[in-house]
């Protein structure tokens, strides 16, 4: 995932998972899955579910389209487990397309495939309903022998496709921090590939301008790192508090320690508002959990912004913009996605 000034593009994401039907913006999922065609021989099984989502479109550039992925958990088990999906777009189908056919691409991690993006085949605008859309599970390869007690949770995550293209950073401004072309702060920095990029105090190197909080520094940007020049998907919008709950809550406690900004390490803690660390709401966030917690098992956390300690009331803030997040907060859950 890569960011650039010219496409300015929201890093967070739109999110929901299995667990009855959820909403968030505009895609939903109308179903929860059900397994079809289960083979108990060679272990396979069909995951099936209904999509939808409002104003896609596809035109001569680019197009929307919505990023699936799924995570299981073995009963007994508090860890949830990335679901490798298969590594061919044959093995991805929609039944009933309602007059909008869709296509699959597939989102390799290394030689992993991490999800799938699903987007409409032809070029047109409008709403988008996907009836009976069959994910294949090779599940022996994950080491399952019988399927019937897994439990599901599948993410949709709408994205937006930037084609291949030359650009600038910097504005040309004054603005503190601003790339520009060394030594000319007026002069916006061209991108025209994906090679290395050096950076520095030399004729044409990109540049900024440094402030107190920006130390300079300097050195190659190798051609491996990706630059925003080559085609990529961007999320479309930036993430919910709802989001970042559902992403908190398929965590390790460990891992939660790591994601909050209070202690939840101990059996009572004080602080149940965990993203400001305080125990009342502070600037908005209202992701809580409870004041008393089972050490050795995964925090439950929920949207609490209405104060009242009833967990995701439809007016407890789950499509507020989620604060209080880091780069690595960001990080983890781009990782997790």
């Amino acid at each position: 995932m890569n960011y650039t000034t010219k496409k300015v593009l929201a890093f967070m994401l739109i999110l929901f998972c299995f667990n009855g039907i959820n909403l968030a913006s505009n895609v939903k999922i109308d179903k929860s899955p059900v397994f079809v065609g289960t083979d108990t021989v060679n272990k396979t099984t069909n995951i099936q579910f209904d999509m939808s989502w409002e104003n896609s479109w596809r035109n001569d550039r680019n197009y929307d389209a919505v990023w699936i992925f799924v995570k299981y958990k073995i009963p007994g088990q508090n860890t949830w487990k990335h679901l490798q999906l298969p590594a061919n777009a044959e093995d991805f189908s929609i039944e009933i397309d309602n007059g909008i056919s869709g296509v699959f691409s597939i989102g390799k991690s290394g030689d992993n495939v991490s999800g799938v993006f699903a987007f409409r085949k032809h070029k047109g605008t409008g709403n988008i309903k996907w009836n009976n859309i069959n994910i294949k599970w090779k599940y022996g390869k994950n080491g399952i022998k019988n399927i019937d007690n897994i439990i599901l949770k599948v993410f949709a995550i709408e994205m937006v496709y930037i084609p291949q293209g030359a650009f600038k950073v910097g504005s040309g401004g004054s603005e503190s921090s601003a790339f520009f072309t060394y030594p000319d702060l007026s002069k916006p920095f061209a991108i025209n590939s994906e090679d290395v990029i050096t950076t520095g105090t030399k004729n044409g190197n990109l540049s900024y301008a440094k402030v107190n909080y920006a130390e300079p520094y300097y050195g190659e940007i190798p051609a491996v790192f990706p630059k925003g020049f080559k085609a990529f998907y961007c999320m479309k919008y930036e993430l919910t508090q709802g989001q970042y709950v559902d992403f908190l809550n398929s965590l390790s406690r460990k891992q939660q320690l790591t994601r909050v900004y209070t202690d939840i390490s101990a059996a009572s803690i004080l602080n149940s508002y965990v993203m400001s660390n305080t125990a009342t709401i502070s600037f908005r966030n209202g992701i809580r959990c409870k004041i008393s917690l089972t050490e050795s098992i995964p925090v439950i956390f929920y949207c609490d912004l209405n104060g009242n300690n009833i967990p995701n009331e439809k007016s407890d803030g789950q499509n507020i913009a989620c604060n209080f997040l880091s780069w690595t907060d960001d990080g983890a859950f781009s990782d997790w996605a």
